[in-house]
């Protein structure tokens, strides 16, 4: 299934990792320092630079990619909703030692 992220962007549901809300991520040192350590070896791709409200973190073929939407991340949730056990949404701290990601 494709999820639409803004401005005529989509993704597949099954390459989403999980989808993190922005303003909550900027307030958690443990998030802070996942984010900063994933742009370092992730693509970046913002949908918009104004207005981010979630990160959508997918894997597809070992590439990482991250991207910056306007979209309320509840709201791809709902979007999401015959996939939403597929991924899921992280709000405020991220565990980092769960995390089978490797930067």
């Amino acid at each position: 299934m494709l999820l639409h992220l803004g401005n005529d962007q989509m993704v597949l549901s099954e390459d989403i990792e999980f989808i993190l809300d922005y303003d909550e991520c900027k307030k958690n040192v443990d998030s802070k320092l996942f984010l900063k350590k994933a742009k370092q070896t992730a693509e970046l791709i913002y949908i918009s630079k104004k207005n981010i409200s979630s990160i959508i973190f997918t894997k597809k073929n070992d590439q990482i990619l991250l991207y910056f939407s306007p979209i309320n991340s509840s709201t791809l949730l709902k979007r999401a909703d015959d996939n939403f056990n597929d991924f899921s949404l992280v709000k405020g701290n991220i565990d980092l030692s769960e995390l089978k990601w490797n930067f």
